[in-house]
């Protein structure tokens, strides 16, 4: 929790401890409350709280975890009703077997660096895990340089190049700008002009506008974020934290499709 409580997030804490305050001080907003018994109920709520100062910071703290249910309940609602957005539109490079049961969704900006410590495993489950599928979303939002590079890769899609490409460019630390980016592409044997031309198609710009789009919608701020099937894991989790994940979610499908196998059952 944030060391400094804004005027609004104060507001909120004494909005969410309404139970200290006499129940006729529900009304003290109103005109037929004299000035003076305004007054004193005031009096009684400050002095409460200046004696009792952990209050607000309890309030804080209970209105956080409650913010943070709501947006994690909505983000969840969000997964769903925008799946095949998220798991399966046409602008988007996905890796791997297109029949897995299992797929992820990277929501990554090529300027993050815990994206690029993430790259490295991804790939080798993509290598080790026949049934796995990893759908890589581009999510600037460290800059011009992120924005140009992800209209760039996206734009390498049309030449074939989009997954080596981006593995390699994954690799490289440090500010990923267009000039390097471009290095890397030609590297990779990417036409570079053909890429120029396609990189300002509005309809890269519009794949980019729908996963900006869809991350406001699942509360996403930063990257990495993963979508593994139905679970949202923000931040990276580890090599051993997402083979765990992968796991949790063929154990949940396979529990899915036992309970439609056996209705009776149930």
């Amino acid at each position: 929790m944030s060391k400094f409580i804004s005027k609004a997030g104060v507001l909120a804490c004494l909005m969410s401890i309404g139970w200290i305050i006499p129940s006729h001080a529900q009304t003290a907003s109103s005109d037929t409350v004299p000035e003076s018994e305004r007054a004193k109920i005031e009096s009684v709520i400050r002095d409460y709280i200046l004696d009792n100062p952990e209050i607000i910071v309890e309030a804080f703290a209970r209105f956080e975890e409650q913010e943070q249910l709501r947006t994690e309940t909505e983000a969840q609602a969000a997964l769903q009703k925008y799946r095949d957005e998220l798991f399966n539109s046409d602008g988007d490079y996905a890796a791997g077997n297109p029949d897995a049961d299992v797929t992820i969704v990277e929501f990554f900006d090529y300027n993050c660096g815990w994206c690029r410590r993430a790259t490295p495993v991804l790939l080798d489950l993509l290598d080790s895990d026949p049934n796995l599928r990893v759908v890589f979303k581009e999510f600037p939002i460290r800059g011009k340089d992120s924005d140009a590079v992800a209209k760039a890769s996206l734009a390498s899609i049309r030449q074939g190049k989009y997954f080596e490409l981006h593995s390699a460019t994954m690799q490289v630390e440090g500010n990923m700008t267009m000039e390097r980016f471009e290095d890397l592409a030609k590297q990779v044997g990417v036409d570079i002009k053909q890429l120029k031309e396609d990189m300002e198609d509005p309809e890269i710009e519009q794949v980019i506008g729908r996963n900006l789009a869809l991350a406001n919608m699942l509360y996403i701020e930063g990257t990495p974020t993963f979508l593994v099937e139905d679970t949202i894991v923000r931040g990276w989790p580890g090599a051993n934290g997402m083979r765990d994940l992968i796991s949790k979610a063929r154990e949940a499908k396979a529990g899915e499709t036992d309970a439609e196998a056996n209705p009776a059952s149930n």
